[in-house]
């Protein structure tokens, strides 16, 4: 029993990473001005994101673009370049789908669609 839970324990970070890698879109965000009253309201703008196999991402979208790198800790991305390290926190990750939130006072989040693999 033991050796299963420390097997199970190893796979799972690498299938979460594995359904981050691809291409994905802004779709939707949310921005609450500290009311509670926020809501998720379709992208302005359709920036991109894209996570690849070897640790390195690409991006169009100011979010991520002060990082080439990213990794995974448990509940977290992480986005570094050579001196720079940001941490977002995921709400949800699906094979279609993430939702990220940054560190805000008032509730924000930010929500991608999959494009291709």
């Amino acid at each position: 029993m033991l050796l299963f839970l420390i097997l199970t324990s190893c796979v799972a970070p690498n299938a979460t990473r594995k359904s981050l890698l691809g291409e994905w879109q802004l779709a939707e965000t949310l921005i609450d001005i500290g009311d509670g009253n926020g809501t998720w309201n379709e992208a302005a703008e359709k920036t991109s994101v894209s996570f690849f196999d070897d640790g390195k991402l690409w991006s169009d979208d100011p979010f991520f673009s002060m990082g080439t790198l990213f990794e995974l800790k448990k509940d977290s991305l992480i986005i570094k370049s050579s001196d720079t390290t940001m941490r977002y926190f995921f709400q949800k990750i699906a094979a279609d789908s993430f939702v990220i939130r940054p560190n805000c006072v008032e509730a924000c989040g930010y929500k991608y669609g999959k494009l291709k693999d």
